[in-house]
């Protein structure tokens, strides 16, 4: 993490609760895709495509290509910062810690509904799995197929 003020306390400090899956996936017509024909990855458009949500302030630095099965667990507020971002094609997807929460603010949900402005005609899916104690599951129809979870 770059050397900076935005953490009031140490960044690294444990957080609380745990979970390895914050996603958000937009696909763009056609919807008829098959993974294998998709282009690589264009980092240039993931980097525009991280920008442009609400819970990202900046893309400090790429961290290179990662395998899909390359996890990333939020351990520490540093850990806070670290995105993995992908556009292939007509396909973007995002994994950001900052799609987690209590099960009140709903921010996976707040994002889908931005990016649903943004992209009428896209399929939105997303999906949230942090274990704080206490399970939350919500379904929502409005971004074609949302789950929080």
């Amino acid at each position: 993490m770059p050397d900076h003020t935005f953490w009031t306390l140490p960044v690294d400090r444990m957080t609380t609760g745990s979970g390895t899956r914050y996603e958000l996936t937009v696909l763009h017509p056609p919807f008829t895709v098959n993974a294998a024909e998709l282009p690589p990855n264009d980092p240039d458009r993931a980097a525009a495509f991280a920008r442009s949500l609400d819970t990202i302030d900046d893309v400090i630095e790429g961290l290179g290509p990662r395998k899909q099965s390359d996890t990333h667990t939020v351990i520490t507020r540093a850990d806070l910062d670290v995105v993995q971002a992908g556009v292939w094609g007509n396909l973007m997807s995002i994994s950001e810690p900052a799609f987690a929460d209590d099960g009140n603010d709903m921010p996976l949900l707040a994002e889908a509904t931005r990016l649903r402005k943004r992209f009428p005609d896209a399929r939105i899916v997303g999906r949230v799995e942090v274990h704080c104690g206490a399970e939350h599951t919500a379904t929502s129809s409005l971004a074609d197929a949302l789950y929080l979870g």
